[in-house]
């Protein structure tokens, strides 16, 4: 399947399809060691009991590049929710996290509550036999691994830090996984899983009538707990705006 926008560097590649879905994440080598294997990472949005995924046909669409630049700037506009989105995001030139900042338009007169979730359907090394994800308290982020691939999500809303997680069941018997579990506008809170699975993150933003707001969401990539946390300790005092605009 023809991927509709990359964002990389020497070690990291990441591709999206049409519908602005993950389904290719590359490292330690661009084109070797997709972690993704055509699986998905996406984002839905639950707003006073209304849930849809960015990728489903009620959102219109504009999947693109900032001008001249590897950075997204991409925008999504949905008449039933009242709502637009604008995405940035891109893989930090220097080290090896993907970060992405969503400004929301309330383009209602209502304050509304947003509830964005980001479902994550990894498979390390292409598989997802004897893998591992947990919630870890100190980073406030999801720890997915096998042997010496690991990868750290985190997110920041309203409150500056993740909202809700789970991880759960996935492609196994009749689990569907977290990413249903999203679709109630809840998550369990299930903080690990083992084998066959897939993981799902929340941040909520509270956005007046005729208003904006924004969140940010990143992931970084490593070889060890150490290295993963490192690199999410060095975002955090980066900061998401400031590494999008350095790229």
């Amino acid at each position: 399947m023809p991927r509709s926008i990359v964002f990389g560097n020497q070690q990291m590649l990441v591709c999206f399809d049409s519908d602005y879905t993950i389904r290719d994440i590359y490292h330690p080598h661009v084109g070797l060691e997709n972690h993704l294997n055509g699986h998905k990472c996406r984002i839905g949005i639950w707003v006073k009991g209304k849930f849809s995924w960015l990728e489903e046909e009620q959102w219109d669409k504009e999947i693109k590049y900032h001008e001249q630049s590897l950075v997204g700037n991409s925008v999504f506009n949905n008449q039933k929710l009242s709502t637009k989105l604008i995405i940035k995001d891109c893989v930090y030139p220097r080290k090896n996290i993907f970060v992405r900042e969503i400004t929301i338009y309330n383009i209602s007169e209502q304050e509304k509550e947003y509830r964005f979730f980001f479902s994550h359907d990894v498979q390390i090394y292409g598989t997802q036999i004897g893998i591992t994800a947990y919630y870890e308290p100190d980073s406030n982020g999801i720890i997915h691994y096998l042997n010496d691939r690991w990868f750290l999500f985190r997110g920041r809303g309203d409150n500056k830090d993740l909202d809700g997680f789970a991880t759960g069941r996935a492609h196994f018997g009749d689990s569907l996984g977290t990413y249903k579990d999203a679709e109630d506008g809840e998550l369990s809170g299930n903080p690990i899983d083992q084998g066959t699975f897939d993981y799902t993150l929340q941040i909520n933003l509270k956005v007046g009538g005729c208003n904006k707001s924004s969140g940010q969401y990143w992931f970084c990539i490593g070889h060890d707990h150490n290295e993963v946390d490192d690199l999410n300790e060095y975002i955090r005092d980066v900061g998401i705006s400031k590494a999008i605009n350095e790229t």
